[in-house]
């Protein structure tokens, strides 16, 4: 561990980083607990911790931090070293506890070993949309429309989803319920539901939601006969956490344990939060615009063809290239963003253009319930009863506006807050889901490590 944190007597904004995951990790354990409970008691201080970790970023990519923050040091590096060890001793500790009720709840429904796999995926299984996506696959090696035929009950029979990992929709029997349903009404659903696996329940979102590379990106993996679509996250992680820290000798060590400390990743994958093949295209786009301006660019272009948060993420890329190369450069890049965009997507809106659009679309036009992490938590927890997505969408889009301008207005001094903006508005939507703002961090720190404290190395000659 000495040897991790043996650079940080220098830079304090990177002790800051380790203190800031400790936060994100126990400002995700208040406000999930919040929600799930319904608690004021726990949504309220969730969406304070969430406002200190935002705030910690920014202090990060703040480049006249290490100035001021170096007098703190003599409390700051302990206390990262003291968190560091906790967050690594709670992984362990884990880590076990799963691997203990695993066993324990397979040994007492029954005798056969077997049954702990089958525990494990009640703890671990697909969530509604990684098996939407990788339905959306195999529909497509079958010559299929995968927009067309997407089924959220026939997808998560096929590949282990989990029962209560669905998105309700409010109609139907739900079309009453607010401010979301309980775990008894979904599961009553979800019963109905199996009756007739053809037709899927209208309570429940069963559209394929995400532009094509969301499935597109799976298809070699699941052709060469990778059937778990979570290993494919898994590999494209590693491989991007590998080489970002490959990139940076200096620092190889920081960049690792950052994510090692991450305690949410391993949990992502293993429920296949689509966010995880988003990520590693997203992390290497903003780590190499500087000095790999195409590879970036084409990176990006695959990032926004895969969900729809990284559209956000691309306004503030634009701006980060306008300001480091100019207007040329930007024009140029985005274009080859925008045809890696279009060429994933052409062929299913050749199909069905209306399809495909009413599809991508879904997320904002579907009737959803409140959920999340931001204000939109004091509805969820019951302190006010407020069925008005509206004005969600309204402030989401100020703050996105207003933090576009201010990045742009503030860039020189934040030049690494881009994606820490890119979030912001995310955190004011009516669904401010936690697991839009996990990645946030290891991306910014990349950014500092590889531009800021590495070898510097010119951008790349076009």
């Amino acid at each position: 561990m000495s040897r991790i944190f043996a650079r940080l007597n220098s830079r304090p904004r990177l002790t800051l980083l380790f203190i800031s995951i400790f936060v994100k990790l126990v400002a995700a354990g208040v406000s999930g607990v919040g929600f799930f409970l319904a608690s004021p008691l726990f949504a309220l201080p969730g969406i304070f911790l969430w406002l200190l970790w935002f705030w910690l970023l920014f202090r990060i990519a703040d480049k006249r931090s290490d100035e001021s923050l170096l007098p703190k040091q003599r409390w700051m590096k302990p206390a990262a070293v003291a968190l560091s060890c906790l967050i690594a001793v709670a992984g362990v500790g884990w880590v076990t506890t799963v691997s203990m009720t695993t066993a324990d709840r397979a040994a007492s429904e029954s005798q056969d070993p077997s049954e702990i796999s089958t525990a494990i995926s009640e703890l671990f299984g697909y969530n509604d949309a990684t098996a939407l996506c990788q339905q959306a696959a195999d529909n497509l090696f079958e010559g299929e429309n995968p927009y067309a035929h997407p089924n959220i009950v026939t997808a998560s029979l096929k590949y282990g989803g989990a029962s209560l990992k669905l998105t309700p929709l409010m109609r139907g029997s739900f079309a009453a319920v607010f401010p979301y349903p309980t775990q008894d009404q979904l599961l009553q659903v979800w019963q109905q539901a199996l009756q007739n696996p053809a037709q899927p329940p209208l309570e429940i979102e069963s559209s394929l939601d995400y532009p094509s590379g969301s499935f597109l990106l799976l298809a070699p993996f699941i052709a060469a006969g990778i059937t778990d679509i979570r290993i494919v996250y898994a590999i494209l992680l590693l491989l991007a956490v590998g080489y970002a820290a490959w990139l940076m000798p200096k620092y190889r060590w920081l960049m690792l344990a950052t994510v090692l400390l991450s305690l949410e990743i391993p949990n992502l994958i293993l429920i296949g939060e689509t966010g995880a093949l988003q990520f590693p295209f997203l992390l290497l786009g903003f780590l190499l615009v500087r000095k790999r301006l195409w590879v970036s660019a084409v990176l990006m272009g695959i990032a926004i063809s895969i969900k729809q948060v990284s559209w956000f993420y691309m306004a503030f890329y634009m701006v980060m290239v306008y300001k480091e190369i100019g207007l040329r450069r930007l024009l140029q890049v985005s274009c080859v963003a925008v045809l890696i965009f279009i060429g994933f997507n052409t062929p299913f809106i050749a199909m069905d253009p209306g399809l495909w659009l009413s599809s991508v679309l879904a997320p904002m036009a579907n009737p959803m319930f409140p959920i999340g992490i931001g204000p939109v938590s004091v509805v969820t927890s019951g302190i006010v009863s407020f069925d008005n997505r509206l004005v969600f969408a309204v402030l989401e889009f100020v703050v996105f506006v207003g933090s576009l301008v201010w990045y742009y207005r503030h860039y020189r001094r934040y030049a690494y807050a881009g994606p820490v903006l890119a979030v912001l508005p995310l955190f004011f939507a009516w669904r401010s889901m936690w697991t839009y703002l996990f990645f946030v961090d290891l991306i910014v720190f990349g950014m500092l490590l590889y531009n800021e404290y590495s070898i510097n190395r010119p951008v790349e000659a076009v």
